[in-house]
Parts: C-alpha cells; sequence; structure tokens
C-alpha cells in the first residue's frame, strides 16, 4: 500500500508540472500573439513613453445591397450593442449610421456605411477601440470584451489593425533612421520600403511575429513605422502599426 502510494503521489506531482508547464506555454503564447502588448514591451523598454493606442477592423458587406438590407443591419448592430448611443446621417449618395460607446479612457466606435455609385450599393462595416492612455490592466480586461464584440459583428475573421503612439522626450542626437533601424531589430522585421528625411522618417517592414500580411509592389509587409520630431530639441513622435499604420502621424 506504501509503495503503491507513493506511485500515485509521484504520478500526481508529474501531471502537476506538466499542466503549469503548458499553462505557461499557453499564457506564453497567448501574450505573443497580442501585437499591441508586444508594441508597448517594445516601447517600455527602449524609453518610449506609450501614448494612444487603437484596435481597428473593416469589413466589406455584400449582402447589405439596398436602404432595406441596411436598415436590417443597423437592428442587429443595435440588439447586440445596447450599451452604444446610435445615430443615422443621411446624404447624397451615402447613409451611415454610427454606434459609440465610451468607457474607462476607451472609446468604441461601430460604423456601418453604405455608398450608392452607379445605382449599386457598396457597405462596409467599421469596428475601432480606442484608448487615449495606456493601462495594460485595462486593455487586458477589455480585451476579452473586445474580442466578443469582433466575433459579434463580423460575419468572418477579419484582418484586425493594430497600432500605438508613443513620444521620445529627450534630444535624440541620432539621425531618425537609426531609431527606425533599432526599432526594426526589436521587431526582428526585415525593411521593404523606407523613407528618410530630417525631420520624419517610416519604413514599411515584414516580421514574423505576426500572421497578418498586405501586399506590396515588392512584397509583403505586416509592420510600419514612423518617427516625426517636432521642432529643434522637441519631441520626438514614434507610431507603430500592424499591418500597417491606421492613425496620424
Amino acid at each position: 500500500m506504501a509503495g503503491m502510494k507513493k506511485i500515485y503521489t509521484i504520478i500526481m506531482s508529474i501531471t502537476i508540472i506538466i499542466t503549469l508547464v503548458m499553462f505557461g506555454k499557453m499564457e506564453s503564447n497567448a501574450m505573443g500573439n497580442d501585437p499591441l502588448l508586444e508594441m508597448v514591451q517594445v516601447f517600455q523598454s527602449n524609453h518610449i513613453q506609450v501614448g494612444e493606442w487603437n484596435l481597428y477592423t473593416k469589413q466589406n458587406l455584400s449582402h447589405v445591397k439596398d436602404e432595406s438590407s441596411f436598415h436590417k443591419r443597423i437592428e442587429v448592430l443595435k440588439n447586440k450593442t445596447n450599451q452604444y448611443a446610435w445615430t443615422i446621417e443621411k446624404q447624397e449618395g451615402k447613409t451611415s449610421a454610427t454606434g459609440v460607446f465610451q468607457h474607462d479612457g476607451i472609446t468604441e466606435t461601430i460604423k456601418l456605411i453604405s455608398i450608392l455609385k452607379k445605382n449599386t450599393y457598396h457597405s462596409y462595416l467599421l469596428y475601432e477601440a480606442h484608448g487615449s492612455i495606456w493601462d495594460e490592466e485595462l486593455y487586458k480586461n477589455f480585451k476579452p470584451s473586445y474580442t466578443q464584440t469582433v466575433t459579434d459583428i463580423f460575419q468572418d475573421n477579419p484582418t484586425i489593425f493594430t497600432c500605438i503612439k508613443g513620444e521620445i522626450n529627450d534630444k535624440m542626437e541620432s539621425v531618425l533612421y537609426s531609431q527606425v533601424e533599432l526599432l526594426l531589430e526589436e521587431f526582428e522585421a526585415i525593411p521593404i520600403e523606407s523613407l528618410s528625411e530630417e525631420t520624419f522618417a517610416s519604413v514599411s517592414a515584414y516580421t514574423e511575429k505576426w500572421n497578418n500580411t498586405i501586399p506590396t509592389s515588392k512584397k509583403s509587409m505586416n509592420i510600419q513605422i514612423a518617427l516625426r520630431k517636432t521642432g529643434l530639441g522637441g519631441k520626438t513622435t514614434v507610431v507603430v502599426g500592424t499591418p500597417i499604420i491606421t492613425s496620424e502621424y
């Protein structure tokens, strides 16, 4: 009996260890699959003050092809997003419905837009979550809700555009593109197209860290980095996005 008890204890110990290792890998993979958290980590390790961020998704809606199907789609969206405040705006050849939900420094916006061109409706759905400041705990608490909203309002798995903006407060002695090269190294990215000026530098590149890609004239890319210096001895704005930057820079 004592021997069996010892064997049972050993088996249970091994099981617990395997479970912990697997959970650790799952947690690590989940963290690694979130580009925004990876961007924040790179910013913080390079003394870039993290600022605003946004997650952006857009999808064409081929089934919304007239005014009737447009309003039906709005009703579906309203039923799935009862915390949003909705408005409808009509212009010549264009109808849009916008839902907004603000909470904890985060603004969620859903837009259904239908444009009439040559007697044919072209409709698309947009969803953006924008954070005015960075709060990691707040973001991690928000992410499950964000994922659920994307699942609820989009039909397939849409591309999610992730973008983060930050600032370097210290006066930069080196040229801007050297900072771009440093960030490329951090993201393990290979440059594809670049632009370098005295007060502005940008690059489109490819990294194996993230799956979402878009084609270019040369090859696929999935990360953009842009730096802009504002005035003599002023701040330098840093913007990173995947697969492209969606905010102004």
